[in-house]
């Protein structure tokens, strides 16, 4: 009987041993699994005293040994103010209300390095009150070094936005997010306006644009927008504004809200319109313009024709009283003229006349009657060229300019003169360059102002009774592309009171005469392009010249009359 009571007892004491094996082995697995758990876990975690003293840490912080850390005081680091501060803080409203504290605090440590922890510092609460504390804290550093960046950046953002002359703002699905200043600056609209509002109400929009805007806004499920939209300025003005608009979408491609600039154009509206205005107003003035330069042009037109119908009378008349000049020079030439042809006109008459008595009386031999032949014959040519030089002076012909030899035409008018210069005992001599160009020009004309010049110099000197008396007549090529005639006469010269009058029209020195010889031949050189001149020579007497162009280019009305 006692043997079996005893086997229950010791049964119970072997099952209570097992129990408590058992019991022991769960509490090392879980001993083994918050252990690893706590060596594991990407945070500090610390088990504190009322006292705030470290009774437990999961592992060594920085570079501070484990057996430094644990019976130290928890606000006991040097150097670490902001810390310490927050920290007494938590601790403090923790014990006090029983209830967990989140922080976030900085540390530096070492010195310089600055880092930051969020924390948890929550109760142990035993039978209703509290007996310790434990902190569990996360290296949030590079987290707080991200915020700061984004909050420098948005910062930059803002100070941007708010000091630009556009307005910038964000329109969430919830209404407006946020819109600068200068939505206040360009519709005149008050700050408490600006923040109250939501978006652009009804009444900022120009009433013709009201039916417009639905469209431009739907574009945006395709894209960002751009357009021109008229606004209301608080006073009741019209506001040209320029939008530039971008969907912001969710991964999901759905738009959840909507970044756009505003800018105020009304300037440059304004400048197109006066752009516009001065285009139409410069288009119309063109227009006018060609009017009245076509009608100037047409005026411009009828007047040359006047002055061509005038100038071409000028020529004819001019012509016709060289031509006048001509026979009146022919006129006082007559006699030495005459003089000229009675010569071979005598000479043929008695050679005919010896022909006919020795032909009657039958003395003649046939080699004496060719020789008195020849001689009828050359006599004959003599007078005929006499007559030809005559006749082609004499020609009332339209001016025609042909390149000509001006030293064969100095030749022609010597022959011309020569009677004249043989009666007054006035050597005539020429000095003409051979290798003289041909110009352009009038020969009758050109010629009858050679005569004109040569009888003036001739009858200077048939005035004076002592001296010796000779014409001299040049050529000469000039640099360029003129060239150049001197009449030069050893005469009495021309008094110094009345040199600025020799070329006037109707002006004469001489008992006879009109006084237009000069004042035709200075009209006809200029009219080949050329100028007419006087100056008097250093001995005595006076040379008058005159210099053409290779090529004839007669000067205007207005040159002449320079």
């Amino acid at each position: 009987m006692s043997a079996n009571r005893e086997r229950p007892a010791v049964s119970d004491a072997v099952d209570d041993d097992v129990r408590s094996a058992a019991a022991d082995a769960a509490l090392i697995d879980h001993q083994d699994q918050l252990r690893a758990l706590l060596e594991n876990v990407p945070a500090l975690v610390f088990t504190l005293a009322l006292d705030a003293r470290i009774v437990f840490v999961n592992r060594a912080p920085f570079d501070i040994p484990m057996e430094r850390m644990v019976g130290r005081n928890l606000f006991d680091f040097p150097g670490q103010e902001t810390y310490r501060q927050l920290a007494r803080e938590a601790f403090a409203r923790a014990a006090a209300t029983g209830t967990g504290v989140d922080y976030e605090v900085p540390m530096e440590w070492p010195p310089g390095v600055e880092h930051w922890f969020a924390c948890r510092l929550g109760p142990v609460v035993r039978d209703g009150r509290v007996v310790a504390m434990v902190l569990i804290c996360t290296d949030i550093t590079e987290r707080k070094a991200v915020e700061h960046t984004l909050l420098e950046s948005e910062s930059r953002f803002r100070r941007i936005a708010e000091q630009s002359p556009d307005i910038i703002f964000r329109l969430g699905v919830q209404g407006l997010e946020y819109i600068s200043p200068a939505f206040a600056t360009v519709l005149g609209t008050s700050p408490t306006e600006r923040l109250a509002s939501t978006a652009l109400a009804p009444h900022h929009v120009h009433p013709d644009e009201l039916e417009r805007l639905p469209a431009l806004i739907e574009q945006l499920d395709r894209g960002p927008v751009r357009y021109e939209l008229r606004l209301v300025h608080a006073d009741g003005h019209t506001v040209w504004t320029e939008h530039h608009l971008v969907p912001i979408l969710s991964a999901s491609g759905k738009r959840i809200a909507v970044e756009g600039i505003v800018r105020d154009i009304s300037e440059r509206k304004r400048a197109e319109a006066a752009l516009q205005r001065a285009h139409r107003e410069l288009e119309d003035r063109v227009v006018q313009r060609t009017a009245e330069l076509a009608a100037a042009n047409e005026s411009l037109r009828t007047e040359i024709a006047e002055r061509v119908r005038a100038q071409d009378e000028l020529r004819q008349h001019q012509a016709a009283l060289a031509h006048v000049l001509r026979v009146s020079t022919m006129g006082e030439m007559a006699a030495g003229l005459a003089h000229e042809i009675n010569q071979p006109l005598g000479a043929i008459a008695n050679f005919a006349n010896g022909i006919k008595t020795r032909l009657r009386a039958g003395t003649i031999e046939p080699h004496a009657l060719l020789n008195a032949a020849e001689r009828i014959a050359a006599e004959a040519l003599r007078a005929g060229e006499v007559i030809r030089r005559l006749r082609d002076f004499l020609r009332r012909d339209d001016s025609k300019r042909e390149p000509a030899d001006l030293n064969e035409l100095v030749r022609e008018a010597a022959h011309l003169v020569e009677p004249d210069a043989r009666c007054a005992s006035i050597v005539l001599r020429l000095a003409l360059d051979p290798d003289l160009p041909r110009p352009e020009i009038d020969p009758i004309q050109i010629e009858q102002v050679l005569l004109n010049l040569m009888r003036n110099g001739l009858e200077a000197m048939a005035a004076m009774e002592n001296g010796a008396h000779e014409l001299l007549v040049e050529t000469a090529q000039l640099t360029g592309d003129s060239i150049e005639v001197r009449v030069r006469d050893t005469g009495p010269g021309v008094a110094p009171t009345v040199r600025d009058r020799v070329f006037d029209a109707f002006f004469t020195t001489k008992s006879s005469g009109l006084g237009m010889g000069l004042s035709i031949s200075r009209s006809l050189i200029e009219d080949h392009g050329g100028s007419l001149w006087m100056r008097p020579n250093r001995d005595r007497g006076t040379t008058f010249g005159f210099s053409l162009p290779l090529s004839c280019e007669p000067l205007s009305a207005e040159r002449r009359a320079r």
